[in-house]
């Protein structure tokens, strides 16, 4: 039918459109910092108007929420694809909980500004309320999104996930790696701290699936 087929191609601009005010704005970000970068610095580097942005986006807090979803949702895929890969290469052997999580360290690279930029955005949300609750919101999904890869690894290092509240253990998991890598703006290069991320998040684990 003629008259619906200009549809696909609106939808497929609005996502490259969108996609480039998202990489913009990662830029952006990095460059001057969360809380010092406009609607205009975004769409002067994606090389859009403003009306372009506030077609996709209703403001920059918005979009930062979308840019942390996508990052979340790469997260979650790869620790999945982390603990898999674990599973196949035991050949059905036992694991312990460091080997698991060896896998899933490994599968999650640490980029300074995304990490540069998390910790300002979650400044500012401390100073705004209903960006708290969005923000509360979210990690709550990732949390969720997190319980069938903790299961998983739990199950294949011989411990019952049964035994313990999973959510709670992905909040402890989540705040352990977000001051550790917080830490790390700090002493970058550090190499204690990748050891200690390792033993807190192993640690973290295995007592909570043992003392419950």
């Amino acid at each position: 039918m003629p008259a619906s087929s200009p549809v696909p191609k609106v939808t497929k601009r609005r996502a490259e459109t969108r996609a480039r005010l998202l990489a913009a704005a990662a830029d952006t970000f990095a460059e001057l910092g969360f809380g010092r970068s406009t609607v205009e610095d975004v769409c002067e580097r994606a090389g859009y108007s403003r009306g372009a942005f506030y077609s996709n986006f209703s403001s920059l807090d918005e979009l930062f929420f979308v840019m942390y979803e996508q990052r979340s949702i790469e997260v979650v895929d790869r620790a999945s694809t982390a603990v898999d890969e674990a599973l196949r290469a035991a050949a059905g052997a036992p694991l312990s909980v460091g080997e698991v999580m060896d896998r899933v360290l490994a599968a999650l690279p640490v980029s300074r500004d995304s990490e540069l930029l998390k910790l300002e955005f979650f400044a500012h949300a401390v100073r705004h309320p209903e960006v708290a609750a969005a923000l509360v919101e979210q990690r709550r999904r990732l949390r969720e999104e997190l319980l069938p890869v903790l299961r998983i690894g739990l199950a294949a290092a011989g411990l019952d996930p049964d035994a313990v509240d999973l959510d709670d253990v992905a909040r402890v998991v989540l705040a352990l790696q977000d001051g550790l890598y917080f830490q790390e703006l700090l002493e970058p290069g550090d190499a204690r701290l990748e050891t200690l991320r390792h033993h807190a998040l192993t640690t973290a684990l295995t007592r909570a699936a043992t003392t419950s």
